[in-house]
C-alpha cells in the first residue's frame, strides 16, 4: 500500500500537472483576449497583408466574417472589438497602413448610431481596456483622455503557482501557444470563444429568440436607453467629428476607399434609438472634404429578422453570414 503522504508529494508525476497548466493558459488568454486578437491580427497584416480593413465595435466583431469577403481570410483583416471608439480606430488605421505587406485598398468603418458620442478613455466600465489593450498595442498615445492610468502587468493574470510553474517558463510557453492559436484561428470567434459565450444574454443562459415580446421590449428599453443617454456628451461629439475627419483624410491620402457601415439592428432597437444620432452622423459625413460612402444595412427590408440576433443589436452566426455576404456584394458592386 502506497504512503499517501508520498503520493501527495509526487506533483510532477501526476497528469493533473499538465491539465492545470492548460487550464491556466486558457484562462490567461480569456482575460487578455482582445489584446492578443488585435496583436496577431496586426501581425497577419505585416506577414500576409490585406486589401480590405474593417474597423469598429462589437457590431462588426459579431457581424463580419472575413472568410466571406472578397479574397477570404487572406485578403481581409477585422480590427473590431467591443466598445472600440474612433480614436482607437485611427490608431489601428495608422499602424495597419504603415506595416501592411499589401496595399490596403478599402477601409470599412463600422459605426453604431451613437458612436460619435463615445470616448472609450472616459468610460467608467470599459475604460480599463485602455491599459489592458491599447497601451500595450500603441504605447502611451493610446491613453487619450484618461486622466488616471495604472500599469498593467500581464503576468499577474497568470494565476498558477509560481513554484510549480515558474514565470520565466510558463509565460514564454503561453505566448508561444497563443501566437500559434491565432495563426490557426484568425477569426475573433473560434473553438475557444463563441458569440453566445461573449454575450450578456448568453452568459445569463437567456436566448433572445426565446423571450416574449414584452421581455424583449423590457431588455431593449434598458439597452437602447444607455445608448440614447450618450447624446449628452457634446464634447466627445465635437472631438469625434475631428477624429473621423482625420481618419478619412488619412485614408484618402493613401488612396483607400472609405465606407461607413452600419450593421443591422433588431426592429425594436431601430424603433427606440434616438433618430438624432443618424441625422447628425449623416451631417458630419457630408462635412468631410473627401469621398465617404454610407452603407446602412438597416435601410434594407426583408433580409434580417429577430432570428438573426443574439440580442437587440448583435448578430448571431446566421446573421453574421447574411451581413458578411451583403458587405461582400457591396464591396464588389461599387
Amino acid at each position: 500500500m502506497k504512503d499517501m503522504s508520498e503520493e501527495n508529494r509526487m506533483i510532477y508525476s501526476r497528469k493533473e500537472y499538465f491539465a492545470d497548466l492548460q487550464k491556466h493558459m486558457v484562462n490567461y488568454l480569456a482575460l487578455n483576449y482582445d489584446y492578443y486578437y488585435l496583436k496577431y491580427t496586426h501581425e497577419r497584416n505585416r506577414m500576409i497583408g490585406a486589401e480590405n480593413m474593417i474597423l469598429g465595435t462589437s457590431h462588426a466583431m459579431n457581424g463580419v466574417e472575413c472568410a466571406l469577403l472578397p479574397g477570404g481570410r487572406e485578403n481581409n483583416i477585422n480590427l473590431s472589438v467591443s466598445s472600440q471608439d474612433l480614436f482607437c480606430d485611427l490608431l489601428h488605421a495608422k499602424k495597419a497602413i504603415a506595416e501592411g505587406k499589401k496595399k490596403i485598398k478599402t477601409c470599412v468603418i463600422n459605426m453604431g448610431y451613437y458612436l460619435l458620442y463615445q470616448d472609450l478613455s472616459l468610460s467608467k466600465t470599459m475604460g480599463r481596456n485602455i491599459e489592458r489593450v491599447y497601451v500595450p498595442l500603441f504605447g502611451e498615445e493610446a491613453v487619450h483622455n484618461k486622466k488616471e492610468t495604472e500599469s498593467y502587468d500581464f503576468s499577474l493574470t497568470m494565476g498558477c503557482d509560481r513554484k510549480l510553474y515558474p514565470e520565466e517558463y510558463v509565460m514564454g510557453l503561453t505566448e508561444h501557444w497563443i501566437k500559434g492559436f491565432f495563426n490557426e484561428n484568425p477569426d475573433y470567434y473560434n473553438t475557444l470563444l463563441t458569440r453566445e459565450n461573449n454575450n450578456i444574454l448568453g452568459l445569463k443562459k437567456i436566448e433572445w429568440n426565446a423571450m416574449t415580446e414584452e421581455e424583449k421590449r423590457s431588455y431593449a428599453g434598458e439597452r437602447v436607453g444607455s445608448h440614447n443617454s450618450m447624446i449628452r456628451y457634446k464634447e466627445s461629439f465635437s472631438e469625434n467629428e475631428m477624429l473621423l475627419d482625420e481618419l478619412v483624410t488619412l485614408l484618402a491620402g493613401n488612396n483607400i476607399r472609405t465606407i461607413i457601415m452600419i450593421t443591422p439592428f433588431t426592429r425594436i432597437y431601430k424603433e427606440l434609438i434616438d433618430p438624432r444620432f443618424k441625422k447628425e452622423m449623416l451631417e458630419v459625413t457630408e462635412r468631410i472634404n473627401y469621398p465617404v460612402e454610407f452603407f446602412d444595412m438597416n435601410e434594407l427590408e426583408g433580409i434580417f429578422d429577430d432570428g438573426d440576433f443574439l440580442d437587440t443589436d448583435h448578430l448571431n452566426a446566421e446573421g453574421a453570414v447574411k451581413c458578411s455576404q451583403l458587405l461582400a456584394e457591396y464591396l464588389e458592386m461599387f
